[in-house]
C-alpha cells in the first residue's frame, strides 16, 4: 500500500472537538477562516519567498487541500453522471445505441414527493468504478477504466467521503476499508499540494479515458 501523504497542521482550536457542539463549531471556523487570505506583503520576502510561503499556507489553512481533493474527486463523479446522461438523452446517438438508456437518470414519481426531496436517481454508482464499468459494458461494450485502477478510485471516493462527513479526520473503523492508502485512524486529510496536484491529473486522465 501506499502511505497517504500528510503533513502537520497548524490551527489554533477554541472549542473542543470531543462534543458535537464544539466539533460543529470548530468546522464552522474552519469554513469562515478559509475565506481571509493571507497578507505576506513584500516585507523581507522576494517573489520565490512569498510564493514558497503561500504554498505552506495552503496546509496550515486546514482543511484547504483536503477541500481541494475533495472538489476533484467530485468533479469525475458528476462528469461520469453528466456525461452518462448527455449520451442517454441523444435521440441521433440513442438511435445507434439503444442502450444508453440505461445510463440516463431515473425519474421518481415527483408529484407525490415533498418538493426539497429528489425527483431522480443514478441509475448506478458512480463512487465505484466495477460498477460504473458494469454499467458501460451493457449500454455500449466498453469497460473504461482499467481493473488495477479500482483500488486507487475507491480509496479516493472514501477520502471524499471523509472530508464531506466526518471533518477530514479518518475514523478507526474505515481504515480497514482503504486498499491502496496507508492511513491511520484520526489522521488528518491534509496532504501536501504537489500531492493534491498530481492527484486532479490523475483524476483528469481518468475523465478523459471514459470520454
Amino acid at each position: 500500500m501506499e502511505p497517504f501523504p500528510d503533513v502537520l497542521v497548524g490551527e489554533w482550536r477554541a472549542w473542543s472537538t470531543a462534543t458535537s457542539s464544539g466539533l460543529f463549531l470548530h468546522r464552522y471556523s474552519q469554513a469562515v477562516g478559509l475565506l481571509e487570505l493571507p497578507d505576506f506583503a513584500n516585507g523581507d520576502l522576494d517573489q520565490a519567498g512569498r510564493r514558497q510561503a503561500l504554498n505552506r499556507h495552503v496546509n496550515v489553512k486546514k482543511p484547504l487541500a483536503a477541500l481541494a481533493l475533495f472538489l476533484g474527486v467530485v468533479a469525475l463523479e458528476d462528469y461520469v453522471r453528466d456525461f452518462g446522461a448527455r449520451l442517454a438523452e441523444d435521440a441521433i446517438i440513442g438511435g445507434f445505441f439503444p442502450t444508453l438508456a440505461g445510463l440516463a437518470m431515473v425519474p421518481m414519481n415527483a408529484p407525490q414527493r415533498k418538493a426539497f426531496e429528489r425527483n431522480d436517481k443514478d441509475p448506478y454508482s458512480y463512487t465505484d468504478p466495477e460498477k460504473l464499468n458494469k454499467a458501460f459494458a451493457s449500454a455500449v461494450g466498453v469497460e473504461p477504466i482499467p481493473t488495477f485502477e479500482y483500488s486507487k478510485l475507491r480509496d479516493l471516493a472514501l477520502i471524499r467521503h471523509t472530508v464531506a462527513h466526518h471533518a477530514a479526520v479518518v475514523r478507526e473503523i474505515d481504515v480497514p476499508r482503504f486498499q491502496y492508502y496507508e492511513v491511520r485512524a484520526g489522521q488528518a486529510i491534509n496532504p501536501p499540494p504537489e500531492f493534491v496536484k498530481e492527484t486532479l491529473a490523475y483524476l483528469w486522465r481518468v475523465s478523459r479515458a471514459v470520454e
